[in-house]
């Protein structure tokens, strides 16, 4: 996605750069806290800003946090004039999103990951969120349908639908998250329920393409003839994160073959790393897993789906420069195993910021994880 977006136009990367690559190493594997404690407190920020340039603005969010912020540098063109904004130790998507609102900004991801600034629609940053533990909800909208079939002209059926994104902390790591909430109550204002029957969070089935920090949900709900013109909300969205990650550094990956690690499940194989066309590098690997212990969401699961691994390699040159990952394909594979095939491609917005050739593979392999409940609770939303 990066590589597609530096083809349409030249990109402003705002962060405080990138972390120090850490020294090529023989170990096999590390084992590090994925910010155990500091995974589950909210990055904060400080701002004390008048009449400032929002870009400006960005840059200090950045630079204070250490989280990247994409921008196409056309934005800045259309953005409102000034950003004015006196915060201390606020959530840091509380704080962009106040910032996004006085710029006319919006907040948008891509497939790897990265938090893209756009300009916003007419009125899109007026939605009505909350700040729940280590996340932003947004009530984002709600969209009810009629369709008739006219073999049957009356029968009418009607569709009702909300829909809520979730903004994480842009330092939790988020593996999945269920793909609706657990439906405490929907009451309209003349007290009728607008819940479905059943209505349940699932289990934790990975959404696919989903960007680590942004998620979203739609809610099923019952729409009747005497409806009021308001509804009520509480509910509850699971998500899991990951609380210890174990890292497996491969050096010399040009050279690497049939590096094997064993995982919680089964056992990871890095069979080589190829040269693909000009530019790009083919990754290949081979998942060999235990189906018995993947039973629920086999496809999905982040441990061993083309999707969860894709987001945990990060191919880096010597100097600690990262390659971009260009999406990829899996290939033939079987129950307990599967081959996965991953292109990898540059991109900088400055040509001496292109990556060298490959040097080192880091695999950042969730090792422990916990689930999150997170409140989703509105009063008087309009309902359509």
């Amino acid at each position: 996605m990066r590589y597609v977006l530096g083809i349409m136009g030249a990109m402003l990367w705002l962060w405080a750069g990138p972390a120090a690559a850490e020294p090529p190493t023989t170990r096999p594997a590390t084992t590090q806290p994925a910010r155990a404690d500091e995974a589950f407190t909210p990055t904060l920020v400080t701002l004390h800003v008048k009449n400032a340039a929002p870009q400006a603005v960005i840059l200090n969010l950045a630079t204070q946090t250490g989280v990247k912020i994409n921008t196409s540098t056309g934005i800045w063109q259309n953005a409102n004039g000034s950003v004015t904004l006196d915060v201390d130790r606020q959530p840091f998507w509380s704080v962009v999103l106040q910032v996004c609102k006085q710029a006319g900004l919006t907040v948008s991801g891509s497939w790897d990951s990265d938090i893209i600034l756009n300009n916003a629609q007419d009125n899109e940053m007026d939605r009505p969120y909350k700040v729940e533990k280590q996340f932003v909800v947004i009530a984002k909208d709600a969209i009810r349908t009629h369709a008739v079939d006219y073999g049957a002209p009356a029968d009418v059926q009607t569709s009702f639908n909300i829909h809520f994104d979730f903004l994480a902390d842009p330092h939790l790591h988020v593996l999945s998250a269920s793909p609706m909430p657990q439906v405490l109550s929907v009451r309209d204002d003349k007290g009728h329920v607008l819940t479905v029957p059943d209505q349940e969070a699932s289990p934790f089935p990975p959404s696919s393409f989903h960007p680590n920090f942004l998620w979203n949900c739609t809610l099923p709900l019952k729409y009747r003839a005497d409806i009021g013109k308001t509804m009520s909300i509480k509910a509850l969205m699971l998500f899991q994160v990951v609380q210890r990650i174990d890292s497996w550094q491969i050096p010399n990956i040009l050279t690497a073959r049939n590096v094997s690690r064993v995982f919680s499940g089964g056992t990871y194989v890095v069979r080589d790393i190829q040269k693909s066309g000009v530019d790009s590098y083919l990754l290949t690997i081979t998942v060999n897993y235990d189906p018995s212990q993947f039973q629920d969401h086999e496809n999905d699961n982040p441990l061993i789906s083309f999707d969860g691994i894709s987001k945990a390699i990060t191919l880096l040159d010597a100097k600690g420069r990262a390659w971009s990952s260009g999406g990829g394909m899996p290939d033939k594979g079987g129950i307990g195993k599967q081959i996965y095939r991953f292109v990898f491609r540059p991109f900088a917005v400055f040509q001496d910021d292109l990556p060298g050739p490959p040097a080192t593979l880091v695999w950042k392999i969730p090792a422990e994880t916990r689930q999150i409940t997170v409140p989703v609770e509105f009063d008087k939303l309009v309902i359509p």
